[in-house]
C-alpha cells in the first residue's frame, strides 16, 4: 500500500506532541502559577498543600552535608583580605573576619530555618537547625582547611550565632529545651559547654 504523501516521516527520537512546559524556566513558571491561582482561586488550597509538602521535606543529614560543603569552600585568602586595618571599622581581627565569613556561609540555611518556622512548619524548621549544628560540628572537628586553622582561635563563634538565631526564632521555651536535649546526645560536648557557659539554657 503506497504511503500517504501528506504524512511526514518522524525523525528518530522526535516527538509529535512536545510538552510545552519543558521549555519554561523557573521564573516564568512562577509567574504562570500566580496567574493560574488568580484565575482559579479554588486551586490555591492545593497549591499551598503542595508547597508546604515540598518545604517540609527536610532531612537534617542533607542539610548537614550542605553546610559542611559550604564551610569547606571558605578560602583563607578571603579571611586575610577581610582582616586588618579598615577605614570605617578600625582594625578587624582574623577571628572577627572568620566569624563574618561563617555568618555569611550559614545565612541561607538560617533564613530557611526562620522561613519554615514562620510558615508554621516547626518540625522541618528544627530539623534544618539540627542540620546546621551537625554540619558545623563536623567542620569544627574534622576539617583541615587553611581557613579552619586560622578560624580555630574563635571556637565558640562557630556555635554562638546559629544558637542565638534558633532561640530568637523559636522564642525559647520547649523548642529550645528540645534542641539542647538533642545537642546533649547528638553533637559534641563543646556545644553543651557553650550552652552552659553562655547561660543560654
Amino acid at each position: 500500500m503506497p504511503k500517504d504523501p501528506r504524512r511526514r516521516a518522524r525523525r528518530p527520537g522526535s516527538s509529535i506532541h512536545k510538552d510545552p512546559l519543558s521549555d519554561i524556566d523557573p521564573e516564568d513558571a512562577y509567574g504562570i502559577l500566580l496567574q493560574l491561582v488568580r484565575d482559579e482561586p479554588r486551586l490555591l488550597r492545593k497549591v499551598r498543600e503542595l508547597a508546604e509538602g515540598a518545604l517540609a521535606d527536610v532531612d537534617a543529614r542533607d542539610v548537614a552535608s550542605q553546610v559542611f560543603e559550604d564551610l569547606q569552600g571558605l578560602q583563607v585568602e578571603d579571611l586575610w583580605d577581610g582582616a586588618g586595618p579598615t577605614r570605617d571599622e578600625g582594625y578587624v581581627s582574623e577571628g572577627e573576619a572568620a566569624r563574618r565569613m561563617l555568618e555569611e556561609a550559614l545565612d541561607p540555611h538560617l533564613r530557611q530555618m526562620r522561613k519554615l518556622w514562620k510558615l508554621g512548619l516547626r518540625d522541618p524548621s528544627a530539623r534544618t537547625m539540627r542540620g546546621v549544628l551537625k554540619g558545623l560540628a563536623r567542620f569544627k572537628l574534622t576539617s583541615h582547611t587553611k581557613f579552619q586553622e586560622w578560624a580555630s582561635d574563635e571556637p565558640y563563634n562557630y556555635f554562638r550565632d546559629p544558637l542565638d538565631a534558633w532561640k530568637t526564632t523559636c522564642g525559647g521555651g520547649q523548642p529550645w529545651e528540645d534542641m539542647v536535649e538533642w545537642i546533649d546526645g547528638n553533637v559534641s560536648e563543646r556545644f553543651l559547654e557553650y550552652v552552659h557557659h553562655e547561660g543560654l539554657r
